[in-house]
C-alpha cells in the first residue's frame, strides 16, 4: 500500500518537474582571460545579443593558457575572444570552437618603455628586434609574433602584466608589448612611462563550443545588425569611458 502511495506521488511530481525544466533559462558562459576592455566590450556584446533568444550570457575569467582548455573541454560554453586565424595559429590544438563569423572589436598592440626610449618609432614588430622584449604567456598571437621577429636572446615571457611592468621599472627589459587598455593604471602611477607606437589592428570574435554550433549563425546575424546600426562602437566607447574614469 505504502508503495503504491509513493509511486502515484512521483507521477504527480513528473509533470511538474517536467515543466519546470523546459521553464528554466538558458545560459552561455564563455572563458576569458581578464583583459578589462575586451572583458567589458563583450560582456555588454554578449548580453544584448544573447538576451534576444532569452539566453543569459557572462564571462568566467582564467588564466589565459586554461582558458581555451577550459573553453576546447566543454566546461565553458566557448571563448570570448580570439582572433579571426586562431586555430591556424595554434596549430588545430582546439577543434571544438567555432568562430562566430562577426567580429565586435577592433584592437591593435602598442609597446610600453621607460624615459630612455620614449622616443623610438615602432610602426611593426621587427622594430622591436633590437631590445629585450617582455610579453605575457598565454597569449598565442603575441608569442608567435615575438618568436618571428624578436631574437630568442632578446625576449621574455611572463605569467602576468603586473610582473611584465615591473621588470620594465627596474630595467631589466626595454619593453612591454600590451594594448593599450592594459598599459592606463601603469602609465598613471609611473610619469616615466610611456605607450609608443601603434601596429597590427586585429579584429576579435567570439568562439562557440560546438555543442552550440545551431546558435552560431544567430548571433552571427545580431552582432552584424549591431555594427551595421552602429551600436558596437557605442558600447566600446562606453566601455573604454569607464575603465578611464575608474
Amino acid at each position: 500500500m505504502k508503495l503504491k502511495k509513493l509511486l502515484a506521488f512521483a507521477l504527480v511530481l513528473l509533470p511538474i518537474s517536467s515543466l519546470n525544466a523546459q521553464g528554466l533559462q538558458k545560459e552561455i558562459v564563455l572563458a576569458d582571460s581578464g583583459d578589462a576592455l575586451l572583458n567589458g566590450v563583450a560582456q555588454e556584446v554578449g548580453t544584448r545579443a544573447f538576451s534576444k533568444y532569452d539566453i543569459k550570457f557572462r564571462l568566467r575569467t582564467y588564466p589565459k593558457a586554461r582558458a581555451l582548455v577550459v573553453a576546447n573541454s566543454g566546461i565553458a560554453d566557448g571563448d570570448a575572444y580570439r582572433v579571426y586565424d586562431f586555430h591556424k595559429r595554434t596549430g588545430g590544438k582546439f577543434p571544438n570552437l567555432i568562430r562566430v563569423g562577426a567580429p565586435y572589436i577592433s584592437i591593435y598592440w602598442t609597446a610600453f618603455v621607460g624615459d630612455k626610449y620614449k622616443d623610438i618609432k615602432v610602426v611593426g614588430w621587427k622594430d622591436l628586434a633590437n631590445y629585450r622584449v617582455v610579453a605575457i604567456r598565454g597569449n598565442k598571437t603575441m608569442e608567435a609574433r615575438l618568436n618571428e621577429f624578436v631574437p630568442k636572446e632578446n625576449r621574455t615571457v611572463v605569467g602576468q602584466y603586473e610582473q611584465a611592468f615591473k621588470m620594465l621599472l627596474l630595467g631589466r627589459v626595454d619593453v612591454v608589448v600590451g594594448k593599450p587598455s592594459v598599459g592606463v593604471s601603469y602609465l598613471e602611477k609611473h610619469k616615466n612611462l610611456h605607450m609608443v607606437g601603434e601596429f597590427e589592428d586585429q579584429d576579435i570574435y567570439m568562439y562557440l563550443h560546438k555543442k552550440h554550433k545551431q546558435l552560431i549563425p544567430k548571433i552571427e546575424r545580431e552582432l552584424q545588425e549591431m555594427k551595421k546600426s552602429g551600436e558596437l562602437l557605442e558600447i566600446e566607447k562606453m566601455v573604454r569611458d569607464k575603465l578611464v574614469i575608474e
